[in-house]
Order: structure tokens, then C-alpha cells, then sequence
């Protein structure tokens, strides 16, 4: 329970690593903290060198008495596995969106997990500083919505749904650049018309993402 690590499968992975001790992980740090199955940030994995999201899960040992009145138990490890996030950028992909559309999944410290962007999908990215990312961390129930922002240099109408995922909260983010959407005025309302794979993809609820 110190943070060592004693056993990776794959053992390739574990023979590539350049610590032993993962103790600075957040996600160790989270399971042993809440005493239940944690989902750390977004990380470069040691062993690796990719981009990593891990699920811990401590575990207990119980010592039993007799009587039952002095039953104690204690922290001995933590169970670790790791999410395999090119299913996610697979996904995405998959969507074959047009015009310079993107939709990104990024986790609670805005570091990108998933690209729809193949060209952009390695590279590391960062969207903390996104007021549609800011936004969906904020809403009132974890509702989805939209802002009209300006990324790298373009302005893009983003609509951002939050995503409960374990003991954390992912942002999915599509991006539409202004120019090569609909925007329609009535009495001044403006209604801007969505690709319909987003929609089908991501309904106007919070999701739930569930082990």
C-alpha cells in the first residue's frame, strides 16, 4: 500500500518502466484517500509512453476474532487497470465529420483523452481554458449547452456535454467552425442547427459512464 509496484500485465509494459513506485499517482493517492474504486486524470504512461487513464481499486485484508468485537481490517494494495483510450479515438474517427468539425473528450483537468481529428489525435492538448469547458464543469445537474468562442484564431460554436465517470467528470466537446453552420433568426432567437451524428451520439441527458 506504499505505492510499489509488484506485478504489470503485459509484463513487457512493466519491463519498460523507469519507476517502481507509483505513489504520486492521483489515482492512487484517490483510492487510498475515498477507500473505493477511483478514476485518475490523464497521464504519460511510464511503462508505455502514451497518454494513460487508470481505475484503482483498493483492497482490504480483515483479521476476525472470536467474539467478533475487535474485527479489524487494513489496507494491502491497490488493484490497478488501465483504460484503453484508442477505442475512444477509434470512435470518434469513425463519426467521419465534415467541415472542420471536431469533437474532443477531455477529463476533469482538460487534458484531451479522445480526438475525432486524426491528424491531431497524438498530439497532447490541453482545453482548461475553454469557456465551454469551464462551462459544462459548472452547470447546474451536469446539464449540456453551447457558447460561441474563438479557438486557435477561429470562431467556433462549441457545445459541451459533461460526463459522470466514476469519482470524475469528463467534458465532450464538439466543435462547429461558425462559417460552415446554419444560423437561423427568428425574433431574435437564434437556432443553430448540429450535425445529426453528434446528436445521435450524445442525447440531451447527462450520460453515465459506469464500470
Amino acid at each position: 500500500p506504499n505505492g510499489d509496484m509488484y506485478f504489470t500485465e503485459p509484463y513487457h509494459i512493466q519491463a519498460n518502466y523507469t519507476r517502481n513506485n507509483f505513489a504520486i499517482r492521483d489515482y492512487f493517492k484517490g483510492a487510498v484517500a475515498t477507500n473505493t474504486t477511483y478514476l485518475g486524470e490523464a497521464y504519460i504512461s511510464a511503462g508505455t509512453g502514451k497518454k494513460g487513464v487508470t481505475i484503482a481499486l483498493p483492497i482490504w485484508s480483515s483479521l476476525h476474532t472470536d467474539n467478533g468485537n475487535n474485527d479489524t481490517s487494513s489496507l494491502i494494495g491497490i488493484w490497478e487497470g488501465d483504460l484503453d483510450l484508442q477505442l475512444l479515438d477509434d470512435f470518434l474517427q469513425g463519426l467521419n465529420l465534415t467541415n472542420n468539425e471536431r469533437i474532443v473528450i477531455a477529463d476533469r483537468s482538460g487534458l484531451k483523452l479522445a480526438d475525432s481529428n486524426k491528424t491531431s489525435v497524438n498530439t497532447t492538448e490541453s482545453f482548461s481554458n475553454l469557456q465551454s469547458f469551464n462551462d459544462a464543469l459548472t452547470s447546474i445537474e451536469g446539464k449540456p449547452g453551447s457558447v460561441v468562442e474563438v479557438v486557435n484564431g477561429t470562431e467556433f460554436h462549441t457545445s459541451h456535454y459533461p460526463v459522470r465517470a466514476l469519482s470524475s467528470t469528463w467534458v465532450i466537446l464538439f466543435m462547429q467552425p461558425l462559417d460552415h453552420i446554419t444560423i437561423e433568426d427568428n425574433n431574435n432567437n437564434s437556432n443553430i442547427t448540429t450535425t445529426s451524428s453528434f446528436d445521435i451520439m450524445f442525447n440531451e441527458n447527462y450520460d453515465t459512464v459506469q464500470s
